[in-house]
């Protein structure tokens, strides 16, 4: 769904590379040169600039792949280095499970649809998730070894995390926890801990630079909230309510991997206080747990915790599951069934990766109502009236360039198209947007759609389909007395009226699980219909 539908952090991260592409004086005051750590940009930035490999003319396809190369750089970035958390897994779980078995907990994560969903995201938490794991990686090293260079490996690991996003902090405890019960016979060696530090400050010099803009205050606290580069951590919503999401974002995603992982953790548990120990490897399931508890906790506290925040739990619930079968197969009076129930179980979660796969290649329903217009539409002179901001990766004629005015990014492709595309591109439709939401005519939408829409006067209206937004429903009862279909265009394979966006946010509230919605979708996309209205 590129370019024609982007989410608002993945523009953030689009900026920030072309900032360290191409810098400009006052670039520090931009208003996305805050909003995320500079890691993933910086790193995405040293690569060649696709675009400069691509050929530019006048054509919508080259367009559309110009506008749409930034945004296909940082996912296949994200895909790379997102995919070393399977890694990290194994490397993790064989500690506890034994280096077979280890497979099983890498393999699970990596069929885990959450895992798959988001690794390929314009958003850096994949890449912050595997950092994190990285870094209690480095931290288990500096338990076992506790030399001066495995001090100074965890503290970079430690500063990386935190550069990969804010969340990168609760690492920080690892390190603690590794350096509290890693003494080696001598006293507890603060010096070295002071020494590992220092690579955190570095990074976070590095990849803050935005706290060190003078005139600028990005760590404050305001009111209830407490601003985190210009993401507001508010305190007022630590109810617990986010447990909540982690659980429903589990049963949505991976109800397999939950029952599993949950299920090991709770009989490692019990275990655990029956034989009042954590066995031979307790310091480093202690460190583990120096990450993986205070984490869990504050995002289960938080109101406002997000489905992508989960992905940092996956290998853990991983790891779990396979510490259980590891056992369950050493006492085992057929070691073969343990094996086999574990493939059994990993075959449903490695079909809806497929499926994931099938429905991101298919052309989305935008793209579908496009080609629509594009057989059916004359350019220029059809009039057509989108609600709500139906991106259609189309050119837009002049007049409705020109009555976007001076806010083209409350459409993504038109304001790529006002920044990229040459005079001379063509067929250009007369694609008319609605009024942005701070626009006084905006209420005139909400409070008659109907009326609104008919003195527009369009030929045609392109509309999505939402039950849950009042006025569009209201709109479309309006339309089924005064008006005559043309085209729906929907994600579902079967025609049910079905009008989510795909995006996997838990605030969407599905009226059923994630991977139940998967299985029957057929491509990505709001349900979109084509309206011809009976203007009086």
């Amino acid at each position: 769904m590129l370019p024609h539908v982007e989410p608002l952090d993945g523009t953030v991260i689009e900026r920030q590379v072309a900032i360290y592409r191409y810098p400009q004086p006052g670039d520090e005051h931009d208003e996305s040169y805050h909003y995320y750590p500079h890691l993933t940009s910086r790193l995405v930035a040293q690569l060649p600039d696709p675009r400069a490999t691509l050929p530019y003319d006048d054509s919508l396809e080259s367009q559309l792949a110009f506008a749409g190369a930034p945004w296909l750089e940082f996912r296949r970035v994200s895909v790379v280095l997102t995919t070393l958390l399977i890694l990290a897994t194994w490397l993790l779980a064989r500690r506890f499970a034994g280096e077979r078995w280890a497979l099983f907990a890498a393999a699970l994560l990596a069929t885990s649809l959450l895992f798959g969903f988001y690794s390929a995201e314009m958003r850096p938490h994949g890449i912050a998730a595997t950092a994190n794991a990285f870094a209690v990686l480095a931290c288990l090293r500096l338990l076992s070894q506790g030399s001066l260079a495995s001090y100074l490996l965890a503290g970079s690991a430690c500063g990386l995390a935190v550069g990969a996003l804010q969340y990168g902090v609760f690492t920080l405890p690892c390190l603690l926890v590794a350096h509290l019960l890693a003494r080696r016979g001598e006293k507890r060696a603060w010096w070295k801990l002071a020494l590992a530090l220092l690579p955190v400050a570095l990074c976070v010099r590095v990849f803050y630079p935005f706290y060190f803009v003078a005139g600028e205050s990005y760590f404050d606290v305001q009111g209830a909230n407490l601003n985190l580069s210009g993401q507001p951590l508010k305190l007022d919503k630590f109810n617990g309510a986010g447990f909540r999401t982690i659980f429903e974002t589990l049963c949505s995603y991976d109800p397999l991997l939950l029952v599993l992982g949950l299920g090991g953790a709770l009989l490692l548990f019990v275990r655990a206080l029956r034989r009042r120990s954590l066995g031979e490897r307790g310091a480093s399931v202690l460190v583990c747990l120096a990450f993986a508890l205070p984490y869990g906790f504050v995002t289960g506290m938080y109101a406002e915790t997000w489905e992508r925040f989960v992905v940092n739990l996956l290998p853990w619930f991983s790891i779990c599951a396979a510490v259980v079968f590891a056992l369950w197969h050493t006492r085992a009076r057929r070691p073969w069934l343990p094996v086999a129930t574990a493939c059994a179980l990993l075959v449903p979660m490695l079909l809806l990766d497929c499926k994931l796969a099938q429905v991101r290649s298919a052309p989305d329903t935008l793209q579908l109502a496009a080609r629509w217009v594009e057989c059916y539409a004359e350019p220029v002179v059809t009039r057509i009236q989108v609600l709500p901001y139906v991106d259609l990766p189309l050119f837009h004629s002049q007049a409705a360039v020109a009555e976007s005015g001076d806010k083209p990014w409350i459409s993504r492709w038109l304001y790529n198209e006002t920044q990229l595309a040459p005079p001379g591109r063509a067929p250009r439709y007369d694609l008319h947007l609605p009024p942005a939401a701070s626009d006084p005519d905006r209420l005139l939408v909400v409070q008659d759609p109907l009326a609104w829409v008919e003195s527009r006067r369009p030929e045609l209206l392109v509309m999505t389909v939402d039950p849950s937004t009042a006025y569009l429903t209201e709109l479309r009862e309006g339309l089924l007395r005064r008006g005559e279909r043309l085209a729906r265009f929907t994600s579902r394979t079967c025609d049910e009226g079905e009008a989510s966006f795909f995006a996997g946010r838990h605030m969407f509230q599905w009226d059923d699980p994630f991977f139940l919605h998967l299985a029957r979708s057929a491509r990505m996309g709001s349900t979109i219909e084509i309206w011809r209205p009976q203007v009086r």
